[in-house]
């Protein structure tokens, strides 16, 4: 679920939310796995270890403070959510850089400014609530901080091109997939 649905925010819902949940999904999926019912299981298990299962454990305040502060920077995203996934898994490299991918069409679009980047602020609570309660978002508090304004909703206002990038992106993952299954196979 999105950010926006989880907080009930006042920010509009767009495209960018179903963009938002389907990286969520990724994400949980390459931590957990694809494999059969049991080592998922044996997965799950493992999973209640990981930042990820923030997302999913406790009422909707802390699951949103959680995933504002994963989403904070594209570096909190790779380490505290990409480093996690089971690379042990075929294509795991490729998943995980197309979650990195879909990670900077959404909250760090090289089309936008910095002011539309990630979720600044995230472990601020007095951000955190004033967004969870649909109050303007405080002023940064670090002053190389280019936000200043409510990135969720910022970003709602680019969803076309925001959007239009991520769909480029999962082009991109599609016709990467389709040439590797239509590559002649070495022999193990």
């Amino acid at each position: 679920m999105s950010f926006n649905n989880i907080s009930s925010s006042n920010v509009k819902r767009t495209s960018l939310d179903d963009c938002e949940s389907m990286l969520y999904l990724l994400c949980w999926y390459a931590t957990i796995g694809f494999g059969s019912k049991d080592e998922r299981n044996e997965a799950k298990a493992a999973f209640r270890k990981k930042a990820i299962a923030r997302w999913r454990d406790g009422d909707m305040d802390s699951i949103a403070k959680a995933k504002l502060s994963h989403l904070r920077y594209f570096g909190s995203f790779k380490l505290d959510i990409v480093r996690e996934f089971d690379m042990t898994a075929e294509n795991s490299k490729q998943l995980a850089q197309l979650a990195l991918d879909l990670y900077k069409a959404l909250f760090a679009n090289g089309n936008l400014g910095e002011e539309y980047h990630g979720t600044e602020g995230a472990e601020d609570d007095s951000y955190v609530a004033a967004f969870l309660n649909g109050q303007p978002r405080p002023a940064a508090t670090s002053s190389n901080s280019p936000n200043t304004g409510n990135p969720f909703e910022m970003r709602s206002q680019e969803w076309e091109v925001i959007s239009r990038d991520f769909l480029d992106v999962l082009a991109r993952a599609k016709e990467d997939m389709v040439n590797w299954v239509d590559a002649p196979q070495q022999p193990q």
